[in-house]
């Protein structure tokens, strides 16, 4: 093994319910604290600066161990929020970000990674403020032929950044069918072989909870945390390079106009959209609540999910031997999440939290939201 691996910890990924989000930040045996203290301490993790807060308030004790161990952070935005269909956020996604990262954390590798590989040219003034370079990995669907390498991703004006372009998509599948009992952790080791460059690996930290099984007549099985501690130790026996960018004598500048959208921006998602730049609108500059949680609003739910709600996404799957089916249908009540957010933010005021028509998960994660803007408020701005 000779690539560097970094886990995206994403706290509003669509494929896990937000009903299960108290377990997540217990310490628990299905919680992240669980997978965090059975990883490898040389994998990197990356999440929105948000997230981090909230898990500083939710489960302090989870920064502390990840200080402790030496656990290397890369950075990303402040929320999930993909700067092309939200130009107005950049500059308070940058500075938030690094300002929250530089006190809740003692090992950083300024390497930045944007929400979704959604990487343009909009995001280099900013990032060269902050970031040292910007990784971007191309996937099965690479519509502007890209290719592997290190190049200069140039800016409209003359700033320019580092920017490495891997090709994760291989390994990265292998990791999922392993989570699916669809392939061996030895398949998994076997993909990321070679050389740094092409299989640089950046994969999603919430895999052991998004393939839980539902059996048939006995209910929901456990976060495959199984297979993530088997994956582990075997990865003990190989060596992991840290991240860093390689320089060489020049580099090609790279131009990239817009980011790749057609996943998110869709006829179903576009009204989405638009309420939630309204509500950024109306809120930036304020310096306060209201545009933290507009950046909020902005991030907090993949329009795509909206074409899945009515398809059949789930697929067998087994555990023990014993046969069932993993859903990944994305939860409904995200969309009301962001509408509620939205309204409230466009009329001034705080989230209100306890609204009964949201699920009890769905009403904690909102709480411990506000808990967060208000922490915000006192630390960092």
């Amino acid at each position: 093994m000779t690539v560097p691996i970094a886990l995206y910890l994403n706290l509003e990924n669509t494929l896990i319910p937000r009903t299960t989000f108290p377990k997540l930040m217990s310490n628990g045996k299905e919680g992240y604290s669980a997978a965090l203290r059975t990883m490898d301490s040389r994998i990197s993790l990356v999440a929105p600066a948000k997230d981090w807060a909230m898990l500083t308030i939710a489960n302090p004790e989870l920064i502390d161990f990840l200080n402790r161990r030496g656990i290397n952070i890369l950075p990303t935005l402040f929320s999930h929020v993909l700067p092309d269909l939200f130009p107005e956020t950049i500059k308070m996604q940058f500075t938030l970000a690094s300002t929250t990262l530089k006190k809740l954390f003692e090992k950083i590798s300024w390497h930045g990674i944007i929400p979704e590989n959604a990487v343009s040219s909009i995001v280099v003034n900013q990032a060269t403020e902050h970031w040292e370079s910007v990784v971007l990995s191309i996937g099965h669907n690479n519509s502007r032929g890209l290719h592997t390498g290190h190049y200069q991703l140039t800016g409209a004006a003359d700033s320019a950044i580092p920017i490495q372009i891997i090709a994760n998509a291989p390994a990265r599948l292998r990791y999922m069918q392993m989570y699916r009992e669809k392939a061996g952790v030895s398949a998994v080791l076997e993909s990321m072989e070679g050389s740094e460059l092409v299989n640089s690996c950046l994969f999603d930290f919430e895999r052991p909870w998004s393939n839980v099984i539902y059996y048939p007549h006995s209910g929901k099985g456990s976060a495959r945390l199984d297979i993530w501690k088997q994956f582990h130790r075997r990865l003990a026996s190989k060596s992991v390079l840290p991240w860093g960018f390689q320089d060489g004598p020049s580099r090609a500048n790279l131009f990239l106009d817009t980011a790749e959208l057609s996943l998110w921006k869709n006829n179903e998602s576009h009204w989405l959209i638009d309420i939630q730049r309204d509500a950024v609108t109306q809120c930036l500059g304020r310096g306060d609540y209201f545009e933290l949680a507009s950046l909020v609003a902005s991030s907090c739910m993949p329009p795509r999910v909206l074409t899945r709600f009515m398809q059949d996404d789930s697929f067998p799957s087994t555990q023990g031997g014993k046969v069932g089916v993993v859903d990944l249908v994305g939860d409904v009540s995200k969309v009301k999440e962001v509408l509620l957010l939205c309204k409230n933010i466009s009329q001034k005021r705080r989230v209100d939290y306890g609204v009964e028509f949201l699920p009890k998960g769905e009403r904690l994660y909102l709480e411990l939201l506000h808990k967060t803007l208000l922490w915000y408020d006192q630390y960092i701005l």
